[in-house]
This record gives structure tokens, C-alpha cells and sequence, in this order.
């Protein structure tokens, strides 16, 4: 009895190494891991500041861009209606034919894709 008693104490000592080393390799593995999350988090933000000045740096060119162009680009919306106007006073038959026309081919083409749809 006191052989299996001295066994059971083996055991148990065995037991609790394994336990305090696992629990050491744990430890030791996520420390590592979070080192390296820190190193990559080092080296990845320098890449999201460059990447987040360049986007910015494109929000101010296209605001830049639409403020530069838009007195133009209204400047040529205000001239196209201007003549579509002068041509229909000046050939409203022609101009109402263009319309018929126009419509009836913007009808043609949604029955044809509704087709397609139902397929």
C-alpha cells in the first residue's frame, strides 16, 4: 500500500510539472504572438498613414476638380438647353418627330429587356 500511495504521489508531481510547463508554453506563445501583433502593427502603420494622405490628397483633387469645372460644365448645360430651344422653336416639326422617334425606340428597347427578363 504505501508503494502504490508513493506512485500516486509520482503521478501527481508529473501531473503538475506538465501542467506548470504547459501553462509556461502557453504563456510563452502568446507573449510571442503579441510581439509580433505589435511589430506588425509597427510596420503596418506608417503603410495606412500613406495609404489614408493619398486618399485624402484625392478627396481635395476631385473637390478641387468639380470647383474648377463646375461654373464650366454649367456654363455648357446652359448652352446645349439654349439650342435644343432654338431648334425646337425654330423646327418643332422635325423636333417633335425626333421626340416620337425617341420615345418610341426607349419603348422598343425596355419591352425587348423586359422579354429577356422573363426568359
Amino acid at each position: 500500500m504505501f508503494e502504490s500511495s508513493h506512485r500516486y504521489d509520482d503521478l501527481a508531481d508529473g501531473v503538475g510539472t506538465g501542467a506548470r510547463a504547459g501553462r509556461a508554453s502557453a504563456r510563452h506563445t502568446w507573449n510571442r504572438l503579441t510581439d509580433r501583433a505589435d511589430d506588425w502593427r509597427d510596420e503596418a502603420a506608417p503603410v495606412i498613414d500613406r495609404l489614408a494622405d493619398r486618399a485624402t490628397q484625392a478627396v481635395r483633387n476631385s473637390a478641387d476638380w468639380m470647383r474648377d469645372n463646375s461654373d464650366r460644365m454649367r456654363t455648357e448645360v446652359a448652352r446645349a438647353s439654349d439650342r435644343s430651344l432654338s431648334y425646337v422653336r425654330d423646327e418643332p416639326v422635325r423636333a417633335l418627330l425626333m421626340a416620337a422617334a425617341a420615345g418610341a425606340l426607349a419603348v422598343a428597347l425596355v419591352r425587348m429587356l423586359d422579354r429577356r427578363s422573363d426568359r
